[in-house]
């Protein structure tokens, strides 16, 4: 056997390897060029190591590289039954695209083609007339939950037989891009050896849903920076309960990584209504926002299951696809990552529980106020799984990232529902927060558009950080002699929309001050939020040192939102730092965009990221729900006839829902569909606008009917209510 090497002037011979060697060979041979000659024989060293590896992977990989995907028909024969069908089974080797074909004759005027994965669940469906085609991307994340998949070919019309064949075509190899990814590891191993550093993490194609809720705004040129916020003064962490910034050789103490995640979809493939078994499937057309993935903790799950159906169904009426997929703790951060970068439309994440944490450091970090910034500091960094297609990389090999370079921004939004470091029971804390969002949500708990700005002496010149783009009655308390805990305490019980709070932190208080920063007024701790000042504001935007560091215990970002307080969102920093250029935050929330949506926005605006920012910035987080904002809540509830109702049909009936009173006169819109039971469908009947807290229609058939209806307020659509199911008495 003869092993491939460099000759003497030139790189690898390349007529035979794969193009991620090469790309890979090359990056190792650029950087030669700029090392001295002593390291020059180190990095030899290491190229030979790396040649000799990658010749006996490419043999390895060879078989598999030849192949691509293999074909396989199917005859199939189904009777006029409704949901009469034929299942064909067949096992995926690598990714790429299931394609399935079906043709027929007969009585039968349409079927339906549905691809099945591991567990049964639906990926994808397609009805219509023969030929009927169905094809699916089946990703890396798709292939982790198993290979054994299924098409069925279903009739569902009622009009009688259909008998034909399907060809399925699928994948029995790993792609070039899977390839990569398995030399770039063996390269990182290799480099470790043989210098002793990591070459960092290389990302490959990212499959995010592109930001719909971000065409048309620029937020830079329509919302101008009122102030300069290099003036800002700095933030410091509070040590007055001589508590120190949480190390990453602490968080490994309590939260040791041992790597290899496992995850797994659980996901509910249908909804049960007045005797109706509909589909959950994913469509762009349907959910045109793209997919959000509830990642839970695999030992939480079982406890607050009921809750995450739940929320799948809530964020359904703003347009996105929730998918509930168990993960588990001790995985990586890059794996973590990986995972959520293969899945196709995926819009943003939820991550409940205590899931893989990524953390960053970085050596011109605060010192004091007044002092240079070079001080040492690491943190928390959620941003990492928000950015998927930059280029994070730890230079030292210590485990925590220090450089990002490329396309900072991020992809997808993100909210920690991050409980697992707070007293009592994780579950019910978990559980309590979710009954409270569907109340909000449902309109059951009432709705602010009020803001508060409460800044401490030393950023008195903030006055309202321009909440006052997004909301039209904001009060400011900048006042030296009233910004003590006292009176914020008793700001707290204000129902507002958003309470912002300037003033130095720790992840367990509020340390306030007088005269200029100079003396003493008081203290807020984590337990007077969580049990005698429980904040009535729903959102919260904490300008306050490392508030929102989750990894810490009772941490008082976590306090705001969880527990028995109206929080339900908490915008915060994992590290001293917090969030400026609020004009581009609160300018997006102007424009309709949840709260997750806007920091997305937020983020992309505040690009290029230089040191001063990655020291302000890089610890922000979102605590809670991130597809909340005050419209969501303002949403019309006790919807008549409620879901369930029977009514006299055919006939006129009256909808009716409780009114919006708080900006005078409103729109809404009502849409009401009917179920068209020869073609197994819901059909549009009919909408209509109105003023009105009623309306009246004709619904025309003796057949099931479901109905909703949402508000337009400030120019802006809110939310769709629940579908309200009715059927005939």
């Amino acid at each position: 056997m003869t092993l491939i090497g460099p000759s003497a002037n030139s790189g690898p011979r390349n007529s035979c390897l794969p193009k991620a060697f090469l790309i890979v060979y090359k990056k190792i041979t650029m950087k030669d060029k700029a090392l001295k000659k002593g390291d020059q024989m180190l990095k030899k060293i290491s190229k030979i190591f790396f040649v000799l590896g990658m010749g006996l992977l490419f043999l390895s990989l060879s078989n598999i590289y030849s192949q691509e995907s293999k074909s396989q028909i199917f005859d199939f024969k189904l009777s006029a039954q409704f949901g009469d069908r034929n299942v064909f089974e067949f096992e995926v080797q690598g990714i790429g695209m299931i394609e399935a074909e079906a043709t027929w004759t007969g009585a039968a005027p349409t079927l339906s083609l549905i691809l099945n994965g591991p567990g049964g669940s639906a990926y994808a469906r397609q009805d219509g007339k023969s030929p009927l085609k169905l094809a699916y991307n089946l990703t890396q994340a798709d292939l982790n939950l198993g290979t054994k998949w299924k098409i069925s070919i279903v009739n569902f019309s009622r009009k009688g037989s259909a008998q034909g064949n399907v060809k399925i075509k699928y994948p029995i190899r790993k792609t070039e891009t899977v390839e990569a990814k398995v030399v770039t590891e063996t390269v990182t191993k290799l480099s470790e050896k043989a210098t002793g550093q990591k070459e960092g993490v290389l990302r490959g194609r990212v499959k995010a849903k592109p930001k719909v809720y971000m065409q048309g705004i620029n937020l830079k040129t329509k919302y101008l920076l009122k102030r300069n916020y290099a003036l800002t003064k700095e933030l410091r962490f509070d040590t007055s309960r001589n508590e120190k910034p949480l190390s990453y050789r602490q968080f490994l103490q309590k939260f040791p990584i041992r790597g290899k995640l496992k995850a797994k979809i659980i996901d509910y493939k249908e909804i049960t209504k007045i005797g109706l078994t509909i589909p959950r499937i994913y469509s762009p057309q349907e959910f045109p926002n793209g997919k959000v993935i509830i990642a839970v903790n695999s030992d939480l799950y079982s406890g607050v299951s009921a809750s995450l159906r739940r929320y799948v169904d809530d964020i359904a009426t703003q347009g996105y696809f929730g998918i509930i997929h168990l993960v588990d703790s001790t995985g990586t951060p890059e794996e973590l990552r990986d995972y959520l970068g293969a899945i196709e439309d995926i819009a943003g994440v939820v991550l409940v529980g205590n899931l893989p944490v990524a953390w960053y450091e970085h050596d011109k970090d605060f010192c004091g106020p007044g002092q240079p910034m070079t001080c040492h500091a690491e943190w928390p960094c959620d941003l990492f799984f928000m950015d998927l297609d930059g280029t994070w990389q730890d230079q030292d090999g210590d485990g925590i990232f220090d450089s990002h370079t490329g396309n900072t921004a991020p992809e997808i939004f993100l909210g920690r529902i991050a409980a697992y470091t707070l007293t009592g029971n994780e579950a019910t804390l978990v559980n309590d927060y979710f009954a409270k969002d569907h109340r909000f949500r449902t309109g059951e708990a009432g709705f602010s558009a009020r803001g508060i700005t409460f800044i401490d002496d030393d950023w008195s010149g903030l006055g309202k950080s321009s909440m006052d783009l997004y909301l039209d009655i904001v009060e400011d308390f900048t006042d030296q002699d009233y910004t003590n805990a006292d009176n914020y305490k008793n700001i707290l019980q204000r129902r507002l929309a958003w309470l912002q709070l300037c003033c130095h932190s720790s992840p367990t208080l509020h340390h306030f001050h007088k005269n200029k920063g100079k003396d003493d007024a008081g203290f807020v701790f984590n337990n007077d939020i969580q049990n005698t000042n429980r904040p009535q504001a729903f959102f919260h935007n904490l300008f306050c040192c490392s508030s929102a560091n989750f990894t810490v215990g009772d941490y008082i970002a976590g306090w705001y939102t969880f527990g028995q307080s109206f929080g339900l969102c908490t915008v915060g920093s994992t590290k001293t730092g917090s969030m400026q250029y609020f004009e581009y935050f609160y300018g997006a929330l102007n424009e309709g965009l949840t709260n997750g949506e806007a920091l997305v926005g937020w983020w992309d605006s505040i690009q290029p990221i230089d040191s001063g920012k990655r020291a302000w910035h890089y610890g922000m987080t979102l605590i809670g729900d991130p597809l909340l904002n005050w419209r969501v809540g303002a949403i019309p509830h006790s919807l008549n006839p409620g879901d369930g109702s029977r009514v006299p049909l055919p006939g006129q009936i009256t909808f009716s829902w409780s009114p919006i009173t708080t900006f005078g006169a409103v729109k809404y819109k009502v849409e009401v569909e009917f179920w068209d039971s020869g073609q197994s469908q819901w059909k549009l009947h009919g909408g209509t606008d109105t003023v009105e807290s009623n309306i009246t229609l004709n619904l025309n058939r003796r057949e099931k009917y479901r109905w909703r209806v949402k508000v337009l307020l400030k120019e802006k659509w809110g939310p769709w209510s629940y579908w309200q199911y009715i059927q005939p008495q």
